[in-house]
């Protein structure tokens, strides 16, 4: 793991490293909520899992390298004179990360779980929290009781009935965001969201300056990450030429493709991010940089091995673990050993192929797996996946 500059010279996030910088315990406490931030017993673990045996699937959860990554992502949204709002949908509403990550200095949230954000907002009271999920797919009366800094809105509908309901309350602090996207979910034209932000503007109790352009996991796949600060200057300019006056968050890992310079240029104000500090990759698994990719370890245990020859090192060998589609998202598990890949899930296993000449798994050892985006979502609100925390001896606190 390195740390990223992000200055003038390089692109984005992989340019310039500072090896010294990123290693577990060596965290710039600025980024604490307080000096310690959470226990040295939580955030200064080894490198390695030497942790008892463990039943069942468990997804082991690293503080020491959320913090590294989250560290990492700070300091580019600093370079980009950027405000940072965690997007913490991934963690399904766990109340031990939500927690964690208020400890280890984040104080600006977006989510699109009215629940999540409750939770939130009881363990952060002054948090910033924005609502990522249209307004009128949740009850807007209890969106308004936990003053939200600002709520996503696709049409005039949920216009009305915020505005209704914050005059109701007597409220007036509180923002209608539209989306702007440049991949295929939903969202709105520049064109179409300036004529949206007028609108918002004639209901008497909102304050809407800005909105939202996105440029989520499916517009790194489908430009490529050397064409992604391309099309993020072209939609924010088109945006400018629509609504010169607004504010523009961006939203999306895909913004670590570009490079700090070109986002101070580009003026925008808050910038959104979520899987990137948790998986060190983008939704679709592709690898952004410096960041670690371990800070979430899935471990099942091995039930049998089968080889077509003999011995410890025989080819040919495969390997039945436990866990499958009931428990997680198999298709985006990928195991931490190289040299092992994933044959074929079922709801109870894995079926895992070892590389020719490799050592094999024993039976009753665990084995550790990588999970993507939508494994890790799963894992966290799956009641079949124990969730622990690691320590700096390798013991675990169960929640």
């Amino acid at each position: 793991c390195q740390s990223s500059s992000a200055g003038e010279s390089g692109r984005g996030f992989n340019s310039n490293h500072d090896d010294a910088t990123c290693r577990p315990g060596n965290i710039d406490s600025r980024t604490s909520r307080r000096a310690q931030g959470v226990s040295r017993s939580q955030l200064d673990n080894s490198r390695t899992m030497s942790a008892p045996r463990d039943d069942g699937v468990t997804l082991w959860i690293h503080p020491d390298r959320l913090m590294t990554n989250l560290t990492q992502v700070q300091r580019f949204a600093s370079d980009a004179n950027l405000i940072l709002d965690v997007v913490t949908k991934v963690y399904g509403g766990h109340v031990p990360i939500l927690g964690l990550l208020h400890e280890l200095g984040v104080d600006s949230f977006a989510d699109a779980h009215l629940l999540n954000l409750k939770r939130l907002r009881s363990i952060s009271p002054a948090a910033d929290l924005s609502m990522m999920r249209n307004v009128l797919s949740c009850d807007e009366s209890n969106a308004v009781d936990l003053r939200l800094r600002s709520y996503l809105v696709s049409n005039l509908d949920g216009v009305r009935a915020l505005s209704a309901e914050l005059e109701a309350r007597g409220q007036r602090s509180a923002a209608a965001v539209p989306v702007v996207t440049v991949d295929d979910r939903e969202g709105l034209s520049p064109g179409s969201v300036a004529r949206m932000l007028a609108d918002i503007r004639t209901f008497e109790p909102l304050e809407s300056d800005g909105f939202v352009a996105t440029f989520g996991c499916r517009g790194g796949q489908h430009l490529g990450p050397d064409a992604v600060e391309t099309e993020v200057i072209r939609t924010v300019e088109d945006c400018r030429r629509h609504a010169p006056e607004a504010q523009i968050l961006l939203g999306g890992s895909c913004i670590l493709n570009c490079s700090a310079s070109t986002l101070r240029r580009l003026g925008g104000k808050r910038w959104r991010v979520g899987e990137a500090i948790a998986l060190g990759a983008d939704g679709l698994g592709n690898s952004l940089g410096p960041l670690r990719d371990d800070v979430f370890v899935i471990s099942a245990e091995v039930i049998q091995v089968l080889s077509s020859g003999v011995g410890h090192e025989a080819p040919g060998s495969r390997a039945l673990v436990a866990v499958g589609d009931q428990d997680v998202d198999s298709r985006w598990l990928r195991p931490v050993e190289p040299h092992l890949r994933v044959q074929f899930a079922t709801s109870d296993h894995l079926m895992i192929k070892v590389g020719l000449g490799d050592r094999r798994p024993r039976v009753g050892e665990r084995m550790a797996f990588r999970p993507g985006y939508q494994t890790l979502l799963r894992a966290f609100i799956s009641p079949y996946v124990t969730k622990k925390i690691c320590d700096r001896r390798g013991q675990h606190d169960d929640n």
